[in-house]
């Protein structure tokens, strides 16, 4: 299994492809695509035949008109069960939630999602979403005025659609108490990656016992301070090694000690290392050009 690196056009929000006008493209019976995750929100729609999907705890079967939706850090892969398999495809990142400090949480915070979900033909909610996605391939793939407006306009009606009937959560009352408790911290964290930072500093800024301070962040997040924070720090990296950083560069001003340690760590969180995530981004670019 393997991170997909999904590389977006410039100033594009989404990675699209396929669409209702001209026909989504064919695909070949079999394997589609092998076992892997990524972070991106996916949504696959079936216009004409039969594909399965794949999941570490399940498989889904999805006929002509149905659209599976696949939560982000999941893993699966996809095949096509007919030769008249046809497929449109629509990814984004999960929009930034309104409180920037909680953007990294999302990562730990176990929100209950459902893994994925197939929103059979038919039904209202279906063709809702697929008028979405047919609206964001074809402005992306057209480019009219104010295109980015409709495609950011369309992501997050789609992220109301899956909200409603109850596939994608947010935070509860309860959750966002609890974090609360810690969001000093966090936002230390946030705000000075770079710097070499201790669990002691980390409780001083809630006034709390630095033991006590561990419980309570394991307790919430389901992580320790410092993995979450070597989270944020591979993050920070990854954006400089995306903007042309070295990789050296990249684990000093991320605030990693050692480039052994840094190399591990990204490994863990991306699983590439800093120079295959490198080579991807370069193949990506190249392929854009091209």
């Amino acid at each position: 299994m393997y991170e997909q690196i999904i590389q977006y056009r410039p100033d594009s929000p989404v990675h699209a492809s396929g669409g209702d006008l001209p026909p989504a493209p064919r695909v070949n019976v079999g394997l589609i695509c092998d076992m892997h995750l990524h972070k991106e929100y996916e949504f696959l729609y079936i216009p004409s035949g039969r594909l399965r999907c794949v999941t570490m705890d399940d498989e889904y079967i999805l006929e002509a008109g149905d659209i599976l939706f696949v939560n982000s850090y999941v893993p699966h892969s996809t095949y096509a069960e007919t030769e008249d398999t046809f497929t449109t495809m629509v990814q984004f990142n999960s929009p930034i939630v309104a409180d920037s400090s909680l953007h990294y949480i999302t990562r730990f915070f176990k929100f209950f999602d459902t893994p994925a979900y197939v929103f059979k033909s038919g039904k209202t909610e279906t063709e809702e979403i697929r008028t979405c996605m047919n609206t964001i391939t074809q402005e992306h793939k057209n480019h009219s005025p104010f295109w980015r407006d409709y495609v950011n306009a369309n992501i997050f009606m789609l992220i109301a659609i899956l909200r409603r009937y109850g596939i994608l959560s947010d935070f509860t009352h309860n959750q966002k108490n609890e974090i609360k408790k810690i969001l000093p911290a966090i936002e230390y964290m946030n705000n000075n990656f770079a710097q070499q930072i201790t669990t002691a500093e980390l409780s001083s800024t809630l006034s709390f016992n630095e033991s006590y301070f561990c419980r309570l962040f394991k307790n919430i997040l389901g992580t320790t301070a410092t993995e979450y924070l070597n989270f944020v720090r591979v993050c920070k990296a990854e954006t400089m090694l995306k903007n042309g950083a070295s990789i050296s560069d990249a684990s000093y001003k991320s605030g990693f000690s050692s480039l052994s340690y840094f190399n591990r760590i990204f490994k863990k969180y991306k699983h590439y290392t800093p120079s295959e995530f490198r080579k991807i981004i370069k193949n990506r670019e190249a392929d854009f050009r091209s």
